[in-house]
């Protein structure tokens, strides 16, 4: 042991040789360096840190000319980023930044500012790095009486971090409070106190590159608010036809102050305010609105707000546009680590934020819109009815978590936009274009999101530029569709009124649905129209048909209904039943569900326009999709369903001709089926949907040809080991099979050939033609997804039940296609 302490001076003596040799080494090898190095690092402006590096960089290679610097921040402090820029200090121009692709998250962040001009061998240049933290300082102690000094703690790096070689560097710290302690003579730190609220630390010589140097920390005082707006989202929503844009603001807000010890106390609150003596408590919320905002108002789940008020019209200077403030004074006051939530909106005229240009021949004139890109909010500890303009332009809220929206007008195409340069510095998540729906839209509307963490103060007065293209005949588009749903209504009234009542009641309820599905697929769910009301009256509609033909038949006639009619009805009941069941047990139901092939629908709908050419017109978009949803979501599928029950419907009128009471065998051998059929449907369908519970993790299995399944993304066993689609089968299969069961009664036998045909097979018949079509849709989308589909499709029979092919026969036959393909 002794040994060992005697060679320790002797080791670190060796490795500072090795250190200088390092530096003296890559100073000699020649390129970027850094001769001299001064940080200021800013800690007034709390909760925001603003660091800036001022370097002067000289080229020492030979011959090679530079064109770009890279600057460096550590992991800690790179997800604190608020914003980071270039300068050359004698000039002041303000170079591009970028960051460096491919970087890991838990590694240093690099970004690359590109020179005006290359660097020369020998040549000097003198930069200025601007850096804005959020949020990086910490309360320590973390909890303190109500009426205490609040304490921070800063901590970092002595030197700062970067990839080139530094001659001579030093940190100076400047704080708005009194400096309680801060790191000296420790670990190689040589740092000085400079008056009350300064510490220098340095200067130190001969870095080298990616070193950041021993730890230090600064612990002061400071007892101004602080606010950590954890989720702060912005809404703009542009109406042409109101000539209004309307902002709704959510917010929840929490104090970055130290915690209450011993939890909110009401009377030293109380004391203090009498007393004039201070208290860590946030009591009043400002937030600047324009001038010429109208119609505010404030909600706020829990009931926490006791008193808002709007003030008169202020003016921090002449260059900035007025604005009113909005006071908000919870009932209870925030104390260190509390949270509030609320959220706010008001109107604003268009036309001083819109600018048209005018358009070509077409009428689609471009529209440029210009808005602020962030509100401002700041945290007051007065209870003063009369703020200063200083208290509302405090920027002492951190605004961790933004998102922007801006929702356009239907029928907007071309969206281009622009973001303030700030945003541009890599520490945003980009733009991106959504598709969202609201009462009565046919086309959708396209809204703008730009989402980013840790938002630079400065930004809450750069203005976000959006541009795009409208055209007049997009602002009568609305009105519109609500005047066709009105004459929609009138033309079903006048049809219903003109009906004979023997049979008015089915026909009413046949056409009233119609109208029903096709009103309610223009109401938004999850801000989105919903086509799948029709699939969601697929397994009881015809149940009630053939209810109300039941009805009509033994009360309105007073007819006896035969066996044959009943079992008929029966398995319709056990079909409707269990098909029902197992569309409520998948969510089918819920609210906003949609199968996923209307998506998939709509956009081949979208691509066939586009490809002959009328695609670009948005009017003419509208009307011909509107069209196809009345005629074929709507109409089609209702017709199709009514027309697969009208064998029931022959059976139950029939009943007072066939009075033979018990089934023929080969009634019975048809029943039998139709009942087989159920089975097979429902057994297909249970084993589907426990495979996509299994593949959602809600059950576990050990199987392992289960676990293949999982990993390949659809189900392979069981019937469906037969068949690709086997529940499509049998309900293919049962719905025929019905319609031959009602062959043999005397109604049909005194028709004509083509009327029976006419009843009983058009409905089967279109019911093989839609599913043949849904499954090919659905196979496309699963294919799309999952590639081992193929060599699927490949063993497995579409729809029959068949022996699946052995892998030997799969393999012969995809010789045989490449046979055929290298023949063509």
């Amino acid at each position: 042991m002794r040994a060992i302490k005697s060679i320790r001076p002797l080791v670190a003596l060796v490795l500072c040789i090795c250190v200088a040799g390092r530096a003296e080494g890559a100073s000699k090898q020649g390129g970027l360096v850094n001769t001299n190095v001064i940080r200021t690092v800013d800690l007034q402006g709390l909760p925001y840190v603003r660091e800036q590096i001022g370097v002067v960089v000289q080229n020492e290679h030979a011959s090679k000319v530079y064109k770009t610097y890279t600057v460096v921040l550590e992991a800690d402090k790179a997800k604190h980023l608020s914003q980071i820029s270039v300068h050359e200090r004698k000039s002041g121009v303000a170079l591009d930044v970028a960051p460096e692709a491919g970087q890991a998250d838990h590694a240093q962040k690099r970004f690359r500012a590109t020179l005006r001009r290359g660097l020369q061998p020998g040549e000097k240049l003198s930069l200025n790095v601007d850096i804005v933290l959020a949020s990086v300082v910490e309360p320590r102690p973390a909890a303190v009486g109500q009426t205490e000094d609040q304490q921070w703690r800063w901590a970092d790096r002595a030197l700062v971090a970067s990839t080139y070689p530094t001659r001579k560097q030093k940190t100076v710290v400047r704080t708005r409070g009194d400096i309680r302690r801060f790191t000296q003579a420790a670990h190689n730190v040589t740092a000085t106190k400079d008056g009350r609220n300064a510490v220098t630390f340095g200067p130190y010589s001969a870095t080298t590159g990616g070193v950041a140097g021993p730890p230090v920390e600064i612990l002061f005082r400071d007892n101004a608010e602080q606010l950590d707006a954890l989720t702060h989202r912005r809404e703009y929503f542009v109406s042409h036809w109101a000539s209004d844009l309307n902002v709704l603001e959510h917010y929840a807000v929490r104090n970055r102050g130290p915690k209450a010890d011993g939890g909110f106390d009401k009377v030293d609150q109380m004391v203090a305010k009498y007393m004039s003596r201070r208290d860590n408590l946030v009591k009043t919320l400002l937030v600047k609105v324009p001038a010429d905002a109208r119609e505010l108002y404030v909600v706020d789940e829990i009931g926490n707000v006791s008193t808002s008020a709007v003030s008169g019209q202020r003016r921090a200077s002449a260059r900035e546009e007025s604005f009113k403030v909005l006071q908000l004074r919870p009932r209870y006051p925030l104390a260190g680590g509390w949270k509030y939530t609320w959220w706010h909106g008001y109107s604003l005229p268009l036309d001083r934020y819109l600018k048209v240009s005018a358009g070509p021949g077409n009428g689609m004139g471009r529209h440029l819109l210009r808005v602020p890109f962030i509100g401002s909010l700041a945290a007051c500890a007065s209870q003063e009815n009369e703020l200063t303009v200083a208290m509302a332009n405090a920027q002492n809220t951190a605004v961790r978590d933004y998102e922007l929206r801006v929702t356009l007008p239907e029928g907007a195409r071309d969206v281009q936009v622009r973001l303030p340069p700030t945003v541009n510095s890599g520490v945003n998540e980009g733009v991106e274009l959504q598709s969202a729906s609201y009462f009565f839209d046919s086309v959708g509307r396209t809204t703008v999101v730009v989402r980013q963490a840790n938002v630079a103060p400065e930004l809450a007065t750069k203005h976000i530029l959006i541009s795009y293209s409208y055209s007049a005949l997009a602002l009568w588009l609305k009105p519109a569709v609500v005047a066709a749903l009105l004459f929609a209504l009138f033309m079903l009234t006048l049809a219903v009124s003109r009906m004979h009542e023997d049979i008015a009641s089915v026909r009413v309820f046949f056409w009233a649905s119609i109208a029903l599905t096709w009103v309610l697929s223009f109401v938004q769910q999850n801000g989105r129209r919903n086509y799948s009301i029709v699939d969601r009256l697929w397994s009881v509609f015809p149940l009630l048909l053939v209810a109300q033909w039941m009805y009509h038949a033994t009360v309105g006639l007073g007819l006896d209904v035969s066996d044959k009619a009943l079992t008929a009805v029966g398995l319709v009941t056990v079909w409707s039943v269990r098909l029902t069941f197992n569309a409520l047990r998948r969510g089918d139901y819920a609210w906003g569900a949609e199968d996923y092939r209307w998506a998939h629908v709509r956009k081949a709908f979208d691509r066939a326009l586009d490809s002959i050419g009328i695609g670009r017109h948005v009017v003419v978009r509208v009307v011909v999709w509107e069209t196809f949803n009345l005629l074929f979501i709507s109409v089609f599928q209702l017709a199709l369903l009514y027309q697969i029950s009208v064998p029931v419907r022959q059976l139950i009128l029939s009943s007072p001709v066939d009075k033979t009471p018990l089934l023929s065998v080969s009634e019975m051998a048809l029943a039998g089926l139709m009942a087989a059929l159920l089975v097979g449907e429902a057994v297909a369908d249970n084993q589907q949907f426990r495979f996509q519970q299994l593949k959602k993790g809600a059950q576990s299995s050990s199987d392992a040809c289960r676990s293949a399944e999982v990993e390949a993304g659809f189900v392979t066993s069981g019937m469906w080991r037969a068949s690709r689609h086997p529940n499509a089968f049998c309900e293919q299969a049962f719905w025929i099979t019905l319609a031959v069961f009602s062959t043999d009664c005397s109604l049909l036998q005194e028709m004509p050939w083509q009327s029976v045909l006419t009843k009983l097979a058009a409905g089967p018949l279109a019911l093989v033609v839609l599913m043949w079509a849904s499954v090919g849709l659905t196979e496309s989308v699963t294919l799309s997804k999952y590639p081992l589909y193929r060599a699927y499709q490949i063993k497995t029979s579409r729809l029959v039940p068949c022996i699946p092919l052995s892998n030997r026969q799969v393999v012969n036959l995809g010789h045989k296609h490449q046979q055929k393909a290298r023949e063509r």
